[in-house]
């Protein structure tokens, strides 16, 4: 385990009051935007360190990569040239686009960003990308996230394993599953305050600006948000949620553009941006459907979300999630030998996803193919580690396959993870039929 993770967990487990005060007197340090000292019980490099650590893990969580190379590319070439701009542009930057149908963006500690393809989809300019990877580069720059850890540590709150707030995230709501101990659950549920949100607005600006943009791209993130929120409020539960979006910060980004000190006639670069998201924009019918899938998965209308996932197929055929859903929904309904079809197909697309892996092993489970199960539930062990659901099919099929003692360690594994889960009572039968304790 990193040091640095392993600090933060140790910092977990105290309940010293003089401990805790001993940090706090310890623990300031000067903030690089504001140069003034605040409480910081983090340093620097454990803030490069979790982010570097959790950055695949909250791609994970968030659908995995969207497949487009050329996206990616250019999506992280405008946020690096954000980022030189920025209070702290020696830090790693590194940026990408989930493949979430959610409007949002976050930033980890130390400084890697993402957008989702949700919320880059509502988009028309470089401009307005820039406005938003300029957000959040402000909260890395005033050490937001940094701060907001230091709090919840100071008040003993945080919480290690933290997998029941992410149910079902990256299962799209079909299988419960947890992060176990998992940091990276906590980083995306950390909520920044009104103030920090104020900053980073004010920071985005600044940055976007000497990076050469149209400020007013700001105030157009926020208006296309506003209306996309009467619209579709439910599609922004998670951008509120980090990031409440209030009419106070927009009218405080209207009378700063007002004071006439930003250059509000800039060009705004448009045909980069339509050429770069071209793709991603013509999946937007296609996407329509594979969300319509999925809500008809949670309702438990399996053959319904069958027909949705196959019309997202029909309209683009190169989309993993698309298989990915199809192979869900056909094994909810007992058809395991087209299930595995299509989960092929998704993992030719994209081999490295958790869900695809995690349902690949879980159909070969069911088939009774057992060491094909293992196979994929150790690599979907590798990409989101700790995850009780995952150990304990990995247990079951150690088990059936004679491997005891890899059956033991799985399921033990299982009852530290979650031990009050369904898995857990039955990992704890399991151990005491082979004559072992739990």
């Amino acid at each position: 385990m990193p040091p640095g993770r392993q600090r933060l967990r140790d910092l977990f487990r105290t309940r010293k009051a003089l401990f805790l005060l001993l940090l706090f007197v310890a623990g300031c340090a000067v903030n690089p935007v504001t140069e003034k000292e605040e409480l910081m019980l983090i340093s620097e490099a454990q803030e490069v360190a979790l982010g570097e650590e959790n950055y695949p893990i909250t791609t994970q969580i968030n659908g995995g990569l969207f497949q487009d190379d050329q996206l990616q590319g250019y999506v992280n070439t405008v946020g690096q040239r954000i980022a030189s701009f920025s209070h702290r542009p020696h830090l790693r930057y590194e940026f990408n686009v989930v493949n979430s149908s959610e409007v949002n963006a976050y930033a980890l500690p130390g400084g890697k960003i993402s957008i989702t393809r949700g919320l880059l989809t509502l988009l028309e300019s470089e401009d307005q990308l820039a406005a938003v990877l300029g957000h959040e580069v402000g909260h890395v720059a005033a050490r937001h996230s940094a701060a907001q850890i230091s709090r919840t540590l100071l008040a003993q709150t945080i919480i290690a394993g933290v997998g029941a707030a992410m149910a079902g995230r990256d299962a799209r709501s079909r299988d419960l599953y947890y992060l176990g101990s998992s940091f990276a659950a906590t980083l995306l549920l950390l909520k920044y305050s009104r103030d920090q949100e104020r900053q980073a607005d004010l920071l985005g600006l600044e940055y976007m600006t000497r990076a050469g943009y149209n400020p007013v791209a700001m105030l157009q993130v926020m208006e296309i948000l506003q209306r996309t929120a009467k619209r579709k409020p439910s599609r922004l539960e998670a951008l509120f949620q980090s990031h409440p979006l209030t009419e106070e910060r927009i009218e405080r980004i209207r009378a700063e553009l007002d004071k006439g000190t930003y250059p509000t006639t800039l060009p705004f670069k448009v045909r980069d941006f339509a050429e770069k998201t071209a793709h991603l924009k013509s999946l937007k019918e296609a996407y329509m459907h594979f969300d319509r899938g999925d809500r008809l998965m949670e309702k438990g209308d399996y053959r319904g979300a069958e027909g949705e996932y196959r019309r997202a197929i029909d309209l683009a055929d190169d989309q993993s999630v698309f298989y990915g859903g199809l192979a869900w929904a056909l094994m909810r309904q007992g058809r395991l030998v087209e299930a595995d079809i299509s989960i092929r197909k998704a993992l030719r697309l994209y081999p490295d996803l958790f869900s695809n892996r995690y349902l690949a092993g879980l159909i070969a489970f069911r088939k009774g193919d057992y060491f094909r199960a293992i196979r994929h539930l150790r690599v979907a062990d590798r990409l989101i580690p700790d995850v009780p659901q995952v150990k304990f099919y990995l247990g079951r099929s150690y088990e059936i396959t004679g491997n005891y003692r890899e059956a033991v360690r799985n399921y033990r594994e299982v009852i530290r993870l979650a031990p009050e889960s369904p898995e857990a009572a039955e990992a704890r039968r399991r151990l005491r039929a082979m004559g072992v304790s739990p």
